[in-house]
């Protein structure tokens, strides 16, 4: 429930939120580390474990850690328009992600192969980890933290981007998507984690490429209009050329045999939204429906 109410706050509950948690996340991840190379004995033991299980492509595995990225890659923009300027906000948010999230990917996956506990369905069962390594109701209570401030972003770009489809007020909407997300918790998702990642390391790319195409090529090129965003602009309520290029972007890369899969629905997907904006164009097809106007985003 703590992700509803930030989100529901909006950006203002979400940088309240990290910058309690964001430090006790860093506390956490390299008190983890050390945890778990004392329970393993050395450094050496870690980086020489062997998995057990079925193997994975190099490939696979590329896939699923874009699907764990993508989404949140492409709403950046969501997050840091409050930012002081372009360059400040687009490398502290980098900056941030990559050397944030690769640290707390090490630590967990250091804990995970120090414990050595069974997973939950196709999940790494952190808490059990955290359990047996003997880090106690402290780090368990900044996990809470750290899943707290990326479900609660989740959560408030989810709301915006649907509400620009559906005439809902925005709060409604958190509250609305809170309490499904909760229930599909329950119903056990865990077990289809992976798969989840895979599909969504397919099919969340390709809205980047579209976006990259979009911004640079169809509206100044094609469209020869200059490309506006913020409070008070008006878009298309639905660009079904955008909608068609992200499927067909996304299903043509799963069935590519070579290359990385979400880099292959990318270029798909930016290469196929410029061809079909530009016959569309010339043939004087409407392919936007709809008009919605963008709110402030502060709620």
């Amino acid at each position: 429930m703590g992700r509803i109410l930030t989100a529901f706050i909006g950006y203002r509950g979400l940088a309240a939120l990290s910058f309690i948690a964001v430090p006790l996340v860093v506390i956490f991840s390299i008190w983890g580390i050390v945890s778990a190379v004392n329970y393993s004995g050395s450094w050496h033991n870690l980086l020489t474990f062997h998995p057990t299980g079925d193997p994975m492509t190099i490939f696979a595995g590329i896939t699923i850690v874009v699907g764990n990225a993508a989404l949140g890659a492409v709403v950046f923009p969501d997050v840091t328009r409050y930012a002081k300027g372009a360059v400040s906000g687009g490398i502290g948010a980098s900056v941030g992600y990559f050397l944030g999230g690769v640290f707390c990917l090490v630590a967990g996956a250091a804990m995970a192969i120090a414990a050595n506990v069974p997973d939950i369905g196709s999940t790494p069962n952190i808490p059990a980890a955290m359990s047996k390594l003997g880090l106690g109701f402290l780090a368990f209570f900044i996990i809470v933290f750290a899943q707290w401030t990326t479900n609660d972003n989740n959560l408030y770009t989810g709301s915006l981007g649907l509400r620009n489809v559906v005439n809902i007020p925005k709060k409604a909407l958190v509250a609305i998507m809170g309490v499904i997300g909760i229930i599909i918790a329950l119903l056990g998702v865990q077990n289809m984690f992976v798969p989840f990642l895979t599909f969504l390391g397919l099919y969340v790319p390709p809205i980047a490429g579209v976006m990259i195409a979009d911004h640079w090529i169809t509206a100044p090129v094609i469209k020869k209009k200059q490309y506006q965003f913020g409070a008070g602009t008006t878009y298309s309520k639905l660009n079904f050329v955008a909608i068609l290029s992200v499927i067909i972007g996304g299903f043509t890369a799963s069935k590519i045999t070579f290359g990385i899969g979400p880099i292959n629905s990318t270029v798909l997907a930016f290469l196929i939204y410029i061809i079909f904006t530009f016959i569309f164009t010339k043939l004087n097809l409407h392919y936007e429906i709809g008009e919605v106007t963008e709110e402030s985003s502060g709620f």
